[in-house]
């Protein structure tokens, strides 16, 4: 099997989101790290999905 190992980035992020992060993966029981990621996943597969959206309704 082929498994492709997760990629590390480091970014730098105001304060303010720091501590709305912190709080939000306290309440999840999730590092800061995990919900970081999956905040980012999520979010850009909705911004690739939402033009295939915008074609199937503009049809």
């Amino acid at each position: 099997m082929n498994f492709k190992t997760p990629k590390r980035i480091s970014v730098t992020i105001p304060n303010a989101t720091y501590e709305m992060l912190l709080k939000a993966s306290e309440k999840q029981g999730r590092s800061i790290s995990n919900l970081a990621a999956f905040l980012l996943e999520s979010s850009l597969k909705n911004d690739l999905e939402s033009p295939k959206k915008a074609e199937k309704t503009s049809k």
